[in-house]
């Protein structure tokens, strides 16, 4: 359907780094990039030239999810000391993607957004006997004691609500007066 020269060009254009929209764009054909990636499929030769993409490297000098300490110096580097974010990618291998998600989840939510779920925060298992019998007893003491409180302040409540309140601008006089009127009825 299309003339070998222009397949030629645009695979060129491919191996070249053009995205395969570009390379639509530029040459006019094919009709959609889904031929140009059939066309790929169908060279089954590898391509002349590498695609301009980080590498991953997954070792432990390079991490494939870097710790909270890593990822705080890189965010110092490119935004406390004001190195070059591009440069700082490629020296580091990180993206820059990923550079301005960790900062932007550090301003929102602190160091603790920059943490491995896994490695980073230790937990340990919960269990009873890790609690001393003494010091079991001794706490189970003092909630007994403050209930004990409790119940008592309750009850110091209730019985402040039954007595009569006294009215604070009528003199001590005057209050015995009025409860010996009260008493004659």
């Amino acid at each position: 359907m299309y003339a070998q020269d222009k397949k030629e060009k645009a695979l060129d254009l491919y191996d070249q780094g053009i995205s395969p929209t570009e390379i639509v764009r530029k040459l006019g054909c094919p009709k959609t990039r889904i031929t140009i990636y059939l066309w790929i499929k169908q060279r089954k030769t590898s391509r002349s030239t590498p695609r301009n993409r980080i590498k991953v490297n997954n070792s432990p000098q390079h991490p494939l999810h870097p710790s909270a300490e890593v990822k705080l110096e890189i965010i110092k580097r490119c935004f406390a000391r004001g190195e070059n974010v591009k440069l700082v990618s490629e020296e580091t291998g990180y993206s820059r993607s990923s550079i301005y998600k960790w900062r932007r989840n550090y301003i929102d939510k602190g160091n603790l957004s920059l943490m491995k779920k896994k490695d980073d925060i230790q937990r340990k298992e919960i269990s009873s006997k890790n609690i001393a019998d003494d010091e079991l007893s001794s706490l189970k003491a003092q909630i007994n004691d403050m209930q004990l409180e409790i119940d008592l302040l309750k009850e110091t409540i209730n019985v402040l609500k039954k007595r009569p309140r006294r009215r604070p601008d009528i003199s001590e006089e005057q209050r015995e007066d009025s409860d010996d009127r009260c008493h004659e009825k």
